[in-house]
């Protein structure tokens, strides 16, 4: 995103461009309006153009969209290179329309950030799309089963444990138009505005790690060094972009880059206290709930009743940490006999004294006076 920014500072001849990043997961749609970036904002039915002072059929035409225009064509004519002023003289309109209503929620940014690596393998040693749990990028991207407030994301209706799209993915699905296609997605202004925010989200996780200081030297290491997803290991250059950079070289905290963001995602959710669908689900909810049950993100899902036995941490829990039952366990365990030992001492002590006093009065009254001969 950073390549792109200044490249349009060099075409506008102005330094200060920034692109903003649209906070979806705060479910803010304030820029889809006729005079920012078009309307509608989505369309959960058919793909219909966008209309708008800057972005309509007239002035804002779309290239290199032929894998939307025609989504039976070969794989040939996909990886043709396009000519963009021979698809500027068809003048397509850039449309809007998905197959989602839904947009993610700041909880499950929140469950993203609360993973404890940039990547992980799954069980068979790969390094993509349904990866471990442990593994943010694949959080972050959308093809991990995220358990939130909201319902078991990532499961079709059927439960059948189908994954859907969600977090990043989700939010292609939810624009729709060229932005649910691959190779036409950047066609709409959107996209840029959903990838800054995917790149704080990313700011979010680092500063985990980080905690405000411009080092990248505190982050996790950087996974995977090979097997990986071209362009994903940490030696892979990224291209086309130049200077040639290398995956690896581009883990860094954002300050090393040079800019900052105004607001990050809060990291308010441990990882411990996050349960996998699988195990929880129940007519496809399974709310967040922290040790104590009391609700991270309430909704009409329910968390256990406030006067109900407290849910502690298991000892297993992937990081380790197990503070609510230690804590339980020193208050019951060692609370009690504490305070009975104590009591104990003090009589003990009391007798003492009073002993030592009775000791020292008898020996003022009949005892004997030493005396020195010559």
């Amino acid at each position: 995103m950073l390549t792109v920014e200044r490249e349009f500072q060099r075409i506008t001849k102005n330094a200060s461009f920034g692109f903003p990043y649209w906070q979806w997961e705060q479910d803010d749609k304030s820029m889809f309006s006729e005079n920012y970036y078009g309307v509608p904002s989505n369309n959960a039915g058919p793909r219909v153009n966008v209309s708008g002072d800057i972005i309509n059929p007239n002035d804002w035409n779309t290239i290199c969209d032929v894998t939307y225009q025609n989504r039976d064509v070969t794989c040939e004519t996909a990886w043709k290179p396009c000519n963009p002023a021979n698809d500027l003289e068809e003048r397509r309109p850039l449309q809007r329309g998905g197959s989602s209503a839904y947009l993610p929620n700041v909880v499950e940014v929140m469950i993203a950030i609360a993973a404890p690596s940039y990547d992980a393998a799954d069980d068979s040693g790969q390094y993509f799309r349904n990866d471990s749990r442990a593994s943010f990028r694949s959080r972050l991207e959308g093809w991990n089963m995220i358990c939130s407030a909201m319902s078991c994301v990532g499961f079709n209706s059927d439960n059948n444990h189908t994954q859907n799209d969600h977090m990043h993915n989700v939010v292609h699905d939810w624009v729709g138009g060229q932005m649910d296609d691959v190779p036409a997605a950047v066609n709409d202004p959107v996209f840029n505005l959903h990838h800054s925010n995917v790149d704080r989200i990313l700011e979010s996780w680092m500063q985990r790690f980080a905690n405000g200081k411009n080092s990248s030297n505190l982050l996790p290491a950087y996974v995977p060094i090979c097997g990986g997803h071209p362009g994903h290991n940490r030696g892979d250059y990224i291209v086309p972009f130049f200077p040639l950079i290398t995956a690896g070289e581009q883990y860094r905290v954002a300050e090393e880059w040079g800019y900052v963001y105004d607001e990050l995602v809060p990291a308010n959710i441990k990882d411990s206290d996050i349960p996998d669908c699988i195990d929880i689900l129940a007519e496809n909810s399974c709310p967040i709930c922290d040790a104590n049950g009391v609700c991270i993100d309430c909704t009409d899902q329910t968390c256990p009743l406030p006067n109900s036995q407290p849910i502690p941490l298991t000892p297993d829990s992937p990081d380790g940490n197990n503070s609510y039952a230690t804590e339980l366990g020193l208050g019951i365990g060692l609370g009690i006999p504490l305070i009975i030992a104590i009591i104990v001492i003090i009589i003990l002590l009391c007798c003492v004294i009073a002993l030592k006093k009775k000791s020292t009065k008898e020996g003022n009254g009949g005892g004997y006076e030493m005396t020195t001969k010559t």
